[in-house]
C-alpha cells in the first residue's frame, strides 16, 4: 500500500532545521516500519508497505496527515482518475477536483481539475460538480510527471499542517471585445481570461457557462439576461477597471502569480533555464537576464525587461 505523507513543522522552521526534522521524521517511520520502502520529495515522504499502517502512521511525531493513495504517471492520469473515480462516486450526486503541482507544466492546478471534472462528467452524467461542499472530493497531486491520487486525508498525532478539504478555485473570465486591454492586463496579473474579437453575445455567454467563467463586459443588458454569470465594468479608464474586477472577486495579487501567463493567448506560461534560451532571444538581452519564460502555443519568450518594469509600476497598488 502506498501513503502520501505530510509532515508537521518542517515548514516553520529555519532552513538548517528543515533536512535535521525530515531525517528524524524518516528514522521513527523506520523505528516502526523497518521493511517499508521510504522516498523523500519535496515537501512529501511516499511509503509503500505491504500491509495497512494506518493506526502505526496515527502515532508517528511529525507527521501532520497522511494518505492512501494511487499513483500513475501523467500519460495515465485522465483513465487512472476515471478508474479511482467509479466506486467511490457510485451513489453520490456532487464531486469537486483539488490538484496541487509541483514542477513545470504546461497547465495550471486549476485548468487540470477542470479537464479531468469534465472526463467524470461525461461518464457519469447524473454527477454534478460542487465547489463549495461536494459529497466526494477527490484530490490530485502532480510532482513532475508522477501522480497521485486520493480521496482520504487522515490526520496525524502532531495536526500542525490543515489539509484543506474545500476546493478553492481561482475565478476564471471570459472577456468582451470591449474590454480587450483589460483583458491582457489581468492575464498579467496571473488569472486566466480569455477574449474574443467581435463575437455574437451569445457566444459568450454560451462560453461563460460552458467552461465556468464570469463575463465581463461593458454591456449593462447582459447582465440582466437571466442564468448569466456576468459583471458589468462601469468605469471606461483601464486603471479603474482592474480595480473594480479585484475588488468584486476579492483577487489576491502577488509578484510571483504575475507575468505566468501569456499576454497573447492566455495560456499558462513555462519557466526555461537560461542556457535553453541561448540563440532563440537578442544576445543583449541573454546577456543582461537570468529569468526567461516561454509560451509554447506562441513560441513566445519572455524576460522581465523594461516594459515589465512599467507594467509594476502601472498595477502596484494592486500588489500584496
Amino acid at each position: 500500500m502506498l501513503y502520501l505523507i505530510r509532515y508537521a513543522e518542517i515548514g516553520k522552521e529555519p532552513h538548517p532545521e528543515k533536512s535535521k526534522l525530515e531525517r528524524d521524521i524518516v528514522e521513527e517511520i523506520r523505528n516502526h516500519l523497518p521493511d517499508a520502502k521510504i522516498r523523500k520529495d519535496i515537501g512529501r515522504i511516499f511509503l509503500e508497505t505491504a500491509a495497512e499502517t494506518t493506526e502505526t502512521l496515527k502515532q508517528i511525531h511529525g507527521i501532520a496527515s497522511f494518505s492512501p493513495c494511487i499513483k500513475c504517471s501523467l500519460e495515465e492520469l485522465e483513465s487512472k482518475v476515471l478508474a479511482f473515480a467509479e466506486p467511490i462516486l457510485k451513489n453520490k450526486k456532487s464531486f469537486g477536483i483539488k490538484v496541487k503541482r509541483v514542477g513545470l507544466h504546461s497547465f495550471t492546478s486549476q485548468e487540470k481539475a477542470a479537464e479531468l471534472g469534465a472526463k467524470i462528467l461525461g461518464k457519469f452524467p447524473h454527477l454534478k460538480v460542487d465547489l463549495k461542499t461536494p459529497e466526494e472530493l477527490i484530490f490530485i497531486e502532480i510532482r513532475g510527471t508522477e501522480c497521485y491520487i486520493f480521496n482520504t486525508v487522515i490526520p496525524g498525532i502532531d495536526k500542525y499542517m490543515k489539509y484543506e478539504k474545500e476546493v478553492i478555485a481561482e475565478p476564471k473570465f471570459i472577456v468582451d471585445d470591449m474590454l480587450g486591454k483589460l483583458a491582457v492586463r489581468i492575464r498579467m496579473l496571473g488569472f486566466d481570461a480569455t477574449y474574443y474579437r467581435n463575437t455574437a453575445d451569445s457566444f459568450l455567454l454560451r462560453k461563460s457557462k460552458e467552461e465556468n467563467r464570469i463575463l465581463l463586459t461593458r454591456d449593462a443588458s447582459l447582465v440582466k439576461i437571466k442564468g448569466a454569470n456576468a459583471f458589468w465594468i462601469s468605469s471606461r479608464k483601464l486603471k479603474d477597471q482592474i480595480r473594480e474586477v479585484i475588488q468584486k472577486y476579492n483577487l489576491k495579487i502577488t509578484p510571483q502569480n504575475m507575468f505566468s501567463r501569456c499576454s497573447v493567448c492566455n495560456k499558462p506560461l513555462v519557466d526555461l533555464p537560461k542556457e535553453k534560451v541561448e540563440g532563440k532571444v537578442p544576445p543583449v538581452v541573454y546577456k543582461l537576464f537570468k529569468e526567461f519564460s516561454y509560451c509554447p502555443k506562441c513560441d513566445k519568450y519572455y524576460w522581465k525587461g523594461t516594459h515589465f518594469e512599467k507594467i509594476i509600476e502601472e498595477l502596484k497598488d494592486f500588489i500584496s
